[in-house]
């Protein structure tokens, strides 16, 4: 069974200031009828807490006939890739040259990253080293301390530029299968 979530990562927020960001975008979601109160339930579901996909979705996802799993709330510092989809290249924020993912010491930098360091990397091109967050990753690659998650919903751009801006910050739209 395969499985489509489009995660929306907060690539500014601090984790102190997560908690109240994350009740803006509920409330906000709640209001709407994007997401109900109550959680989504069915057998295949784990891992925490998710809200109810409402009847509203439509508004804000071009979601087929498959179950749409709701919405899952991530605060901590996290990373989330594009899963199946792959990892195509990096491409240096100094010189905009794009590397092949063997040819750069990437892991190591999103797990020095993962337990609270800067993480470089090192461009073969022009040797600048930068941080893991601040290289272009394709398919895009999110890195931050809050996260949504909304399983099965295939996201449309409008809805993802209105998160960004309730939010107040820039924003990831990483489109993960699994």
């Amino acid at each position: 069974m395969s499985h489509a979530v489009d995660h929306v990562v907060d690539l500014q927020a601090t984790i102190e200031e997560a908690p109240a960001l994350s009740e803006r975008v509920v409330t906000n979601l709640l209001s709407r009828g994007i997401i109900l109160p109550t959680p989504q339930t069915h057998e295949y579901l784990t891992g925490g807490p998710r809200y109810a996909s409402g009847p509203n979705i439509g508004k804000v996802a071009d979601f087929n006939d498959c179950f749409r799993c709701g919405l899952g709330v991530k605060i901590g510092r996290g990373v989330y890739d594009a899963g199946e989809n792959g990892l195509d290249s990096f491409t240096c924020p100094k010189c905009d040259h794009s590397h092949e993912p063997d040819d750069l010491e990437w892991a190591s930098a999103i797990g020095e990253w993962s337990h609270g360091k800067q993480g470089l990397i090192e461009c073969r091109n022009c040797g600048d080293k930068s941080a893991v967050t601040d290289w272009r990753i394709s398919p895009v690659w999110g890195f931050g301390n809050l996260a949504f998650s909304f399983s099965e919903w295939l996201l449309n751009e409008e809805f993802v530029r209105e998160l960004s801006q309730l939010l107040g910050h820039r924003v990831a739209w990483v489109r993960a299968h699994y």
